[in-house]
């Protein structure tokens, strides 16, 4: 039976929603993550066999729930894939060739989307298994019939004698917007993908790819761009918000301290030491709460207080607007006297409407957009 999951903790984290476009059209579909950088879903999701190229934007979000505003997109900074799934170009893609030495249909419809970012070192992810040969598994998908929220429905799936594809018809429910999605089984807190949803009663198995993939996914590291993403958390406790772009801290934060809750990315990525400008963190002894600053003279003046004490550069940003660059907005909360710092102007707009007692103090500073 097909139910909605819980995509905030895993395996539904390391989960994606692919928004393909080319012209002015997109189309969506699902994927998974098999690394720290990498999903795995099918080529038709990436290619068009019927325009004959690849699409022109490739966009790869997790944790999706259409009911939940603001999305982080992240843009695909490598993809690779097969072209002659559909070798007819009638975009019907056939089970397997019917050879056992040669791939093709079904069996081609595989590929990998890099990201510059490191979701899976918080997201999660799903390890390859190029041996199984079926029996209980589950799907997990992005299906366009139920709004495209994260389904799940579990069955049975069997391995083609014949060619690299998994039979999926029996008891597993399979619909547009599941291409690319994964077919696995889960041992303990792992989950083991062994292949991806390319029809309604396909799916292609990663036996007949590990011998690029596994290669693929261990080169791909050099995308990652260190210090990416700044995250953001909710203090329970204190009520303020906490800020870091180390991913180690982050991962600390999840793992032991359950008072703070993740909230995702605040910001997207950030400026380097040599392009952008130091924001400050400092910390009150007495509330528990931080402070961020890329005022110079600011930081000393609030440094000077008895009660607070600098702590570090937390990352850095710029000191003026430009080309793919977030205006990070600043607010204090006049009540309990904390800052809040965000880049949605939904977010500022809702607080400027329904929360008086925030008080908007104008751009801290800028980051680079989030793709």
């Amino acid at each position: 039976m097909t139910f909605q999951i819980n995509d905030d903790v895993f395996p539904g984290t390391a989960v994606a929603f692919i928004r393909a476009t080319w012209g002015t059209s997109s189309y969506v579909a699902s994927g998974v993550l098999v690394g720290r950088n990498d999903v795995l879903t099918a080529s038709h999701v990436v290619y068009s066999s019927i325009l004959g190229r690849v699409a022109d934007r490739i966009e790869v979000t997790f944790s999706y729930d259409p009911s939940e505003a603001n999305p982080v997109w992240y843009r695909a900074a490598q993809t690779n894939w097969f072209s002659n799934f559909d070798p007819n170009r009638d975009g019907r893609i056939m089970t397997g060739d019917g050879s056992r030495w040669s791939l093709g249909g079904a069996e081609l419809d595989m590929a990998l989307i890099t990201l510059s970012s490191p979701v899976g070192d918080r997201a999660g992810w799903f390890r390859m298994d190029p041996n199984s040969s079926g029996g209980a598994v589950a799907v997990i998908g992005h299906p366009s019939v139920y709004g495209n929220r994260m389904m799940f429905d579990t069955g049975t799936a069997r391995k083609d004698l014949v060619d690299n594809v998994f039979n999926i018809q029996r008891n597993l429910e399979v619909n547009p917007g599941n291409s690319g999605g994964p077919i696995y089984y889960s041992i303990g807190d792992a989950a083991y993908v062994i292949g991806v949803v390319s029809t309604s009663i396909a799916a292609s198995a990663v036996a007949g790819h590990d011998w690029w993939l596994s290669g693929l996914i261990i080169s791909n590291d050099s995308f990652i761009t260190p210090g990416l993403d700044i995250f953001r958390f909710f203090n329970k406790t204190t009520g303020a918000h906490f800020f870091t772009a180390n991913s180690d801290e982050a991962r600390n934060v999840i793992t032991n301290l359950p008072g703070f809750s993740y909230e995702g990315i605040a910001f997207g990525s950030q400026a380097n030491a040599e392009s952008g400008s130091a924001v400050y963190r400092l910390y009150n002894s007495e509330t528990g709460r931080h402070f961020y600053t890329a005022s110079l003279d600011e930081m000393r003046q609030v440094d000077a207080r008895p009660e607070w004490g600098y702590e570090k550069v937390a990352f850095h940003a710029y000191a003026a607007a430009g080309d793919g660059r977030d205006e990070v907005y600043r607010f204090f909360q006049t009540q309990i006297g904390i800052h809040f710092y965000t880049t949605s102007d939904t977010e500022k707009a809702s607080i400027q409407a329904n929360l008086p007692d925030y008080r908007y103090e104008g751009v801290a500073f800028y980051t680079d957009q989030v793709w």
